[in-house]
């Protein structure tokens, strides 16, 4: 991996800056493709029933409720941002 030669997997310099850049642009890309997917799910009628708790878009609720719910929502999303993170704390060598 990281040699007396200043090599990370034979690359240095430049080409490195560019593999680290490649590398971590896919990432973010990914990453943020996960929140887009995460964000529209949550207002899918299937995971609205099965998720009545976190469903802000019923009828009938209050106010408070309504702002209840939708820091549920932010607490679910949230939860899976924090299990991302530390999945790829585990993926460190």
């Amino acid at each position: 991996m990281y040699g007396r030669s200043g090599n990370f997997f034979g690359f240095q310099g430049v080409r490195l800056q560019v593999a680290v850049a490649v590398v971590a642009g896919a990432d973010f890309l990914l990453f943020g493709y996960d929140q887009g997917v995460t964000g529209s799910l949550l207002t899918l009628d299937s995971f609205r029933r099965y998720f009545p708790s976190i469903d802000t878009l019923a009828d009938g609720i209050s106010s408070s409720e309504r702002s209840t719910r939708s820091t549920n929502q932010g607490i679910a999303v949230a939860s899976y941002n924090l299990g991302s993170f530390i999945g790829k704390l585990g993926q460190i060598d």
